[in-house]
């Protein structure tokens, strides 16, 4: 196998720069099929930055980041056809509810299977877990942020 094709996500000198110290400087990464990566660290160390490159929502000043072999700027729109992206800071109307979300995502994209989205609300990995996830889905904004700024003053 081609090391050039061997890998699902690939960034290769990425880098976005804000300021002369602002900003994710020459990032390096190869992951597999099958591997897992998360980004830690603080607040300004480049996470979302570096995550929205990867889906094509901020175009790197340097350097290429490929998805299935798929330049992630070029393609950004056939990559999300098979890629989920959840921001952290979504924010949603006070009046719409996350399955409501989840349901106005479902209509616009055309590959989501809705009973499958229903299996994955409905997984009972334990009574608390299953519980929480459903409270979750029929929370609003409001009543979400409240339940975060709570949860992060314990």
């Amino acid at each position: 196998m081609n090391d050039e094709h061997s890998y699902e996500i690939e960034l290769n000198n990425v880098t976005k720069t804000y300021s002369e110290t602002v900003g994710v400087f020459d990032i390096n990464i190869k992951i597999k099929q099958g591997e897992i990566y998360g980004f830690i660290g603080p607040n300004g160390a480049g996470k979302s930055t570096t995550i929205r490159q990867m889906v094509g929502f901020i175009k790197p000043d340097y350097g290429t980041i490929t998805i299935n072999n798929k330049n992630a700027w070029t393609n950004s729109k056939e990559i999300m056809k098979v890629l989920g992206y959840i921001p952290g800071e979504n924010i949603l109307p006070d009046y719409m509810k996350a399955i409501d979300y989840l349901k106005a995502i479902a209509g616009i994209r055309y590959n989501v299977e809705w009973t499958y989205v229903e299996k994955l609300i409905n997984y009972r990995t334990s009574p608390h877990m299953y519980l929480w996830r459903k409270k979750w889905i029929e929370m609003n904004s409001t009543e979400y942020f409240k339940l975060k700024n709570n949860v992060l003053h314990i």
